[in-house]
Parts: structure tokens; C-alpha cells; sequence
């Protein structure tokens, strides 16, 4: 038995001062975590697996490369719609300009894992459709000034939304909105953290923002913006 299924078994196990439909409402909770935890995990080994940078030892590599950041932003966009297409949701990487290559030196794992964060999170706090209308989600990998010194990863999507005031808190680990516990959405509250310290280890910086639009829409953007070449690689954890 694996530690999740002990977890969701020990968990699921009615005892204390608790009832038994708080236990079950705990057990719930848990499986949805484990699911979530198992489907980022599948997520990124794949990807890691496929391109190289995970092999029989699972150590990680903190090596930079000159590297083309498209492919690896475009691999993890096409794992995510499918999931993204069950919600009715379309995720829509905006065209690139064929001659402008996006290159950068990179930790192209820290990289995968920043984007592999922001889709689910996209995917996870955007609205169904409703009535017909499909909601999308943009994706856009481009440089971020004319003399292509900055490189911007971004994704854009319509959904629940942050507080004006939480927008600097959700980017530290372990902080979750309001707006996203007040929904009902279970989270570790580490993936916008770890984009966060994508940037920072890369010189880079995160832009956040999140506007209402109406009712409950939020339309809320990420950014990740970073020098093509770091003038430094800070690795520790």
C-alpha cells in the first residue's frame, strides 16, 4: 500500500470527536489531493522522461542550456488540454512569429515545472462554459522587449479570480486565496510559489493580475518574465 492510500485509509477511518460524515467530508478532501498530486506527478515525469531530463536515477539536473522554449511550453500545453477540453475549456497557445525562436539559458526542468503550474492552476479556477460559449485560455511565449534581452512566458484565463490584496501572498508557499477556498478548490498552494522561485533563480521576475469582469469572473493574468541569459543561477532550496 502506497503512503497516499495509507493516508486516504487512515484518514477515511471515523474516530475522535469527530462524526462520520466530518470523516467522510475529511476523506473527500483527500482523494481529490492524492488525484490532483497523482495527475501533476504524471504530468512532469512524463515530460521529464521523453525529453531526457529524468532518467533511472530521478536526480535533478541544475545544469542552464541555450535552449528553444517553445517545444517544451507547447508539449505541456497539448497534455493539459485534454483535461482542459473535459471542462469545456480551450486552451489556445497564441501563434509565434516563425523567425523570432524563443531562446533563452535555461533550467529547462524548472522551466517545465513553472508551466506545468500555471496550466493546471488555469485549467482548475477557470469556469465551465456555460450556454453554449466555450471559455479559453491563452498562452503566449514571446520576447518581452525589442532588443530580446527578456523572455515572457504568460497565461491568461476567465475564472474565480484573486483579491487585489492577496496578489503578493499567493506567490509565497503554502498561500491560497480566499476566493479559491471560498469555491470549494483543494490546492498545496505551492504552484504559483514555485513559479515564483522559477523566476527568481533565473533573475527573472513574476507579474500577477486578476480583474473583475462581472458576476463571479475574474480575468486573471501570469506572467513570468526572465533575461535571455542569467547573469546568475542560484540553486539552493
Amino acid at each position: 500500500m502506497t503512503q497516499c492510500q495509507l493516508l486516504e485509509h487512515s484518514i477515511a477511518r471515523p474516530y475522535g470527536s469527530l462524526s462520520s460524515s466530518a470523516w467522510r467530508q475529511c476523506a473527500d478532501v483527500a482523494r481529490t489531493l492524492i488525484a490532483e498530486v497523482a495527475f501533476q506527478h504524471h504530468v512532469l515525469e512524463s515530460w521529464l522522461l521523453e525529453t531526457g531530463y529524468l532518467g533511472d536515477s530521478q536526480t535533478e539536473q541544475m545544469e542552464l542550456a541555450q535552449c528553444d522554449l517553445y517545444p517544451v511550453v507547447a508539449r505541456l500545453v497539448d497534455i493539459h488540454d485534454s483535461r482542459a477540453t473535459s471542462r469545456h475549456v480551450h486552451l489556445q497557445m497564441l501563434s509565434r512569429d516563425a523567425a523570432a525562436v524563443v531562446e533563452a539559458v535555461v533550467n529547462a526542468e524548472y522551466i517545465a515545472r513553472a508551466t506545468n503550474n500555471l496550466l493546471a492552476n488555469a485549467v482548475k479556477y477557470c469556469h465551465k462554459s456555460r450556454g453554449g460559449t466555450r471559455r479559453h485560455i491563452d498562452i503566449w511565449l514571446r520576447y518581452h522587449d525589442s532588443q530580446r534581452t527578456f523572455w515572457c512566458l504568460g497565461v491568461r484565463s476567465y475564472g474565480i479570480g484573486i483579491d487585489e490584496d492577496e496578489l503578493a501572498e499567493v506567490l509565497k508557499p503554502g498561500k491560497r486565496g480566499r476566493r479559491a477556498i471560498e469555491h470549494g478548490h483543494v490546492g498545496s498552494g505551492m504552484g504559483l510559489a514555485h513559479v515564483q522561485r522559477c523566476a527568481t533563480v533565473h533573475g527573472g521576475h513574476v507579474r500577477l493580475s486578476s480583474r473583475h469582469e462581472h458576476d463571479n469572473v475574474y480575468l486573471t493574468t501570469v506572467e513570468l518574465i526572465c533575461p535571455v541569459s542569467p547573469a546568475r543561477f542560484r540553486t539552493q532550496r
